[in-house]
């Protein structure tokens, strides 16, 4: 009677696990080891394709060309604005008393330029908007003033 492939696929299969299993039962350590040097492998692959978030700052071998960074007077490109460590001051101390309500990201933006003019309309001073040493020097030592209910009214234009 003639057996299918089937079968004897099995039948290989099937030896090939015991002889397996008979070597690990045998040498346990040396199974162990194999296990544990098999898996730090995948690990050590899965990492390098998977979880890197940027390019390696020297790779063996390039497979492209690197961009070129962007100048700030390249008309083709997006300026960016670069984060200051004076305007995420003046944000936080602006939050701290309780006018500035936007991001703290370091970047002069609508918001926080409101917020300063809104300080400044307050203390009585020009309205600028503008992120200077001056007015964190203020805001730091005078603190939050008590304004009006309400929200701030426009200064009437001089005739």
């Amino acid at each position: 009677m003639a057996r299918g492939k089937k079968a004897d696929f099995e039948e290989e299969t099937d030896g090939m696990m015991a002889r397996a299993g008979g070597i690990a039962r045998d040498n346990p350590v040396a199974a162990g080891g194999a296990v544990v040097m098999a898996l730090t492998g995948c690990l050590i692959v899965a990492n390098a394709v998977s979880l890197q978030p940027g390019r390696h700052p020297a790779p063996f071998f390039a497979t492209r060309d690197r961009p070129q960074a962007i100048e700030p007077d390249d008309r083709r490109g997006i300026v960016v604005q670069e984060v200051s460590a004076l305007v995420l001051d003046l944000q936080t101390s602006l939050r701290r008393i309780g006018i500035y309500e936007g991001p703290l990201d370091g970047l002069m933006g609508p918001a926080t330029e409101r917020s300063i003019r809104h300080y400044e309309r307050l203390h009585g001073r020009l309205e600028t908007g503008e992120a200077t040493d001056e007015l964190l020097a203020l805001i730091t030592l005078q603190g939050a003033v008590v304004a009006a209910s309400g929200p701030p009214v426009p200064r009437p234009k001089p005739i």
